[in-house]
């Protein structure tokens, strides 16, 4: 909507930040390709603080094995279960990884899953699925929906229990997945049903698909306002669907807003989403479907003027908070409270703290 598009005013915090960086500030006018440009990214925040304490081995238990695929491939996964838990079995949270597609692996989701776990009492199972462009879509998604269904079937083997709480979720590519498995999971009615969803800059719908929802056209805009963001731009994202994953656009395993059908998915939703993101709208339309058609509450956290991934450069106020953020989304999910959107300024002049307020009337 259009109220939404006073987010993409770029937030002095990231503008200072940029001016500091020289290769983040070449990119804006480089045509460099999205996986030079992604491992530069990589390389700022390696070199950068790194301010969030990572429990170690003695805090967690981690286990490393394989879950079978469909087409007989073995998925690296790693199960973490807090040892002071008081209790012998926690909620279960299945942990999808970013990178588009194209990057990480298992140590990518680590830290955060290792938080997740020990700051929430949470089993989580971190899914290593294969990427593009040696394994190109379906591959991925395919191997993270094998990887779900065994965790539904399996959890008593990782000392989690699903009754307590099942939960999907994970960051930009990986939140992508977890949309699409909700869908799968509620149309192959999957025994025990997931409980929760956690969204980080999640990719909802593909560029080349949007007019396939013209009902919509009028809340889609940040794909418009924002496609020379930095982090994200559209003229890569559209090379990494097109040339590197080789994803149909109109394939709701990858563009699952495509879904006719919006109801019986999970009953609780986190989002973080960020202000000067292409795929901003899409999220915020999302959050909306869920609460129009399934009835679930939504918490929304907004970040004002910042772009997609900006919680990488740890130099930042707002990716010191991000964590914390996640830890409450989680929270959330776990044990309900207040639902809204609220509004993560930062430093932005006109921006304004929304916690508490309907969503469904901002969003």
């Amino acid at each position: 909507m259009a109220q939404h598009a006073k987010y993409s005013k770029v937030n002095p915090q990231w503008e200072e930040f940029v001016r500091s960086q020289p290769t983040l500030s070449n990119f804006r006018t480089s045509d460099d390709h999205i996986i030079q440009r992604r491992a530069a990214f990589q390389k700022i925040a390696a070199e950068g603080p790194q301010y969030r304490p990572i429990p170690g081995d003695s805090e967690v238990t981690i286990r490393n094995f394989t879950v079978p695929a469909r087409d007989g491939y073995q998925i690296p996964v790693r199960s973490y279960f807090p040892k002071q838990s008081s209790s012998s079995t926690c909620p279960l949270f299945v942990y999808y990884h970013g990178g588009g597609w194209t990057f990480g692996d298992i140590e990518t989701g680590d830290d955060n899953c290792r938080l997740l776990c020990l700051h929430n009492q949470l089993c989580v199972l971190n899914i290593d699925y294969r990427l593009a462009p040696k394994h190109v879509f379906p591959t991925g998604i395919n191997d993270a929906y094998d990887a779900f269904k065994w965790a539904a079937q399996n959890a008593h083997s990782i000392s989690a229990d699903p009754a307590k709480g099942f939960l999907v979720g994970g960051v930009s590519a990986g939140g992508n997945m977890a949309g699409v498995i909700a869908y799968l999971a509620r149309d192959d009615k999957i025994d025990p049903s997931i409980t929760g969803l956690l969204l980080s800059i999640p990719c909802c719908l593909m560029p080349q698909a949007f007019d396939r929802l013209p009902q919509w056209k009028d809340e889609l805009l940040s794909i418009e306002l924002n496609k020379h963001s930095d982090m994200l731009d559209v003229r890569s994202y559209n090379q990494l669907i097109q040339d590197i994953l080789k994803a149909p656009p109109e394939d709701p395993k990858i563009s699952f807003l495509l879904n006719p059908d919006h109801t019986k998915l999970p009953l609780r939703a986190y989002f973080q989403i960020a202000g000067l993101d292409p795929i901003r709208d899409e999220a915020l339309l999302f959050a909306r479907l869920l609460r129009e058609h399934s009835g679930s509450k939504t918490l929304v956290h907004l970040y004002d003027g910042l772009p997609h991934g900006f919680w990488r450069f740890q130099e930042l106020p707002a990716a010191r908070s991000w964590a914390g953020d996640l830890y409450e989304g989680t929270q959330f999910l776990l044990n309900g409270g207040q639902d809204g959107l609220v509004v993560k300024g930062y430093g932005q002049p006109d921006a304004q703290s929304n916690a508490g307020r309907d969503v469904s009337k901002v969003a």
